[in-house]
């Protein structure tokens, strides 16, 4: 999984890909943006992109 922070004043940030498991990629998704909105607040916007790997295991980076 790899997210893009976008700052207030229109920088993009590409953060490293990183590894998340979980049951769904629905859940892992909104688990990395309640976590991002936790930590940066509302000024901050975010792109979030999965890549789904098989069906028994999701790998996101």
């Amino acid at each position: 999984m790899t997210y893009t922070l976008i700052a207030p004043n229109g920088k993009r940030n590409v953060v490293s890909p990183i590894v998340i498991y979980a049951a769904t990629e629905k859940s892992a998704e909104q688990h990395l943006a309640k976590e991002i909105q936790r930590r940066l607040g509302h000024l901050y916007q975010w792109k979030i992109n999965i890549q789904h790997i098989t069906h028994e295991q999701i790998v996101l980076f």
